[in-house]
């Protein structure tokens, strides 16, 4: 997108303007939220090891299936449709709450037979029925944000988060370091999605009277397309978990979800940022501006190239200190397969963007299609690649779906953005990133030493390529202009 033609077009630096402040609080707000949540994680394996990271990851799996089961794409399409200020959308935000209570009643009962399914221990069973517990507060949370994000304050779901995870990470800490037993960790789930939902209804009932009214198939029905949004926005569905504690013990899973978490709460910044873009962006698109529309996914598809290819390298030079800091001592062995989920982070990156592009464009069955069909190709390399290749096997079927799920919505979404200007950035970042690496290997002396080399080589030949500048200049343009009205 041409610099000076943004500077000559308000609507333009409006739509910019409200872009960069919905990243900038809800990114900031949900990276701080999962810090927290990633801390809990980190002290349940300081204090209980593998075991216990296993046994935990595993309920939040389930937890984060039930959110999904019981959302069916209801409150992304409650988004669409208040941003493009459709008749009939406060009745079917009410109509959704029912249709959410309804399954609810069959998702409890069906997720609740897995943990037996699988004979684990009994503290795990518990501990996934508290957390399914909080996932269903925390659905209705989500679908009452669907209101506040139609009408662009996606900063309240930011406010929402920092809410919920102070209040379970704080409880729960406290619980782990008094030497309760794991299900307390579920209690303070509760309790957190409890506060959670409180605040979003407040915050709903502002701009639409929510109810509870009986809901219509035809609702469910057109709403299925965009739950593959409710899978990929909330982070919700950990189904790699489950299919790796089907095929290996607790230890050995806990080994992996230590790696695909910490690999996943990286992931989740771009599917942070995609989602406090697409407000925005549905709003360029239903209002027939597409120059808009295309402009704001460039610039966002640039910026995903420059912070993936960042975090690469962090990954590649202090992979080791990572694992160490955060899971203890006993973890630090696992830093090649961290390390190997770099490759990871920069396809959902870009999937992410385009994804938002195409669920913004009305194209969600396409989306849905890609990232299910990347989702079944993880499934099944699990399945087949980590009984013989353990935790870094699982990393790779991460990797080999998102590759097809990348591969499917950029070839889908390639009249969404500017092609060739994504490309020449992608070439910029690519060739900075393989320098930046480089410079990290020769040096080799430290972690602090190489990673610094490696990052002022990648900066240094950016800047060079005049990617930094043209970033600067659009995020300056988005931060200093006042928002339309």
């Amino acid at each position: 997108m041409d610099s000076t033609r943004s500077q000559n077009n308000p609507r333009e630096r409006a739509a910019l303007a409200r872009v960069t402040a919905n990243v900038g609080f809800v990114t900031g707000a949900h990276a701080i939220s999962r810090l927290l949540h990633l801390a809990l994680v980190g002290l349940v394996g300081h204090s209980r090891g593998s075991d216990g990271v296993g046994g935990y990851a595993l309920a939040a799996a389930l937890g984060g299936a039930f959110v999904f089961a019981t959302d069916l794409g209801l409150s992304p399409r409650l988004t669409r449709a208040l941003a493009a200020r459709s008749e009939g959308a406060a009745k079917a935000a009410s109509r959704s709450m029912g249709a959410k209570l309804c399954a609810s009643l069959v998702a409890f009962p069906a997720l609740a037979f897995v943990p037996v399914a699988l004979s684990v221990p009994t503290w795990i069973s518990h501990l996934c029925l508290l957390l399914m517990v909080a996932s269903f507060l925390d659905s209705l949370s989500f679908l009452c944000y669907a209101v506040s994000d139609g009408y662009e304050r996606v900063d309240l779901a930011g406010v929402g988060a920092l809410v919920q995870a102070g209040v379970w990470v704080g409880l729960a800490s406290a619980a782990i370091l008094a030497g309760l037993p794991m299900p307390a960790v579920g209690w303070a789930a509760v309790a957190g999605s409890a506060a959670e939902f409180l605040f979003s209804w407040h915050c709903a009932r502002r701009f639409v009277p929510i109810t509870v009214a009986k809901p219509r198939l035809m609702d469910i029905k057109d709403s299925l397309p965009y739950a593959v949004t409710s899978l990929t926005a909330y982070g919700v569905w950990q189904i790699d978990v489950v299919l790796v504690s089907a095929v290996a013990n607790t230890l050995l899973t806990g080994e992996y979800a230590s790696v695909s978490r910490l690999l996943l709460g990286i992931g989740f910044v771009p599917l942070l940022i995609s989602t406090a873009l697409f407000p925005s962006v549905t709003v360029s698109f239903v209002r027939d501006c597409p120059e808009i529309f295309r402009g704001l996914v460039t610039q966002t598809l640039r910026a995903s190239f420059v912070v993936s290819g960042a975090l690469f390298l962090l990954l590649l030079c202090a992979a080791r200190p990572i694992m160490t800091i955060v899971y203890g001592a006993a973890f630090s062995h696992l830093d090649m397969p961290l390390t190997v989920g770099a490759a990871f982070i920069f396809l959902r990156f870009v999937s992410a963007t385009l994804a938002c592009a195409l669920t913004a464009s009305g194209r969600q069955g396409v989306r849905a299609g890609s990232v299910i069909t990347g989702l079944a190709v993880t499934c099944v390399t699990i399945l087949i690649v980590f009984p013989a290749m353990g935790v870094v096997g699982g990393v790779l079927a991460l990797i080999a779906g998102e590759i097809v799920s990348a591969a499917l919505i950029a070839v889908a979404s390639r009249e969404l953005f500017q092609p060739w200007v994504s490309f020449r950035s992608l070439a910029t970042v690519t060739l900075s990133v393989l320098a930046g690496a480089g410079s990290s290997l020769l040096v080799g002396s430290g972690v602090v030493l190489s990673l610094g080399a490696g990052l002022c080589t990648y900066v240094s030949l950016l800047w060079l390529g005049a990617e930094l500048q043209s970033m600067w200049r659009s995020f300056k343009l988005g931060l200093t202009t006042a928002p339309e009205s």
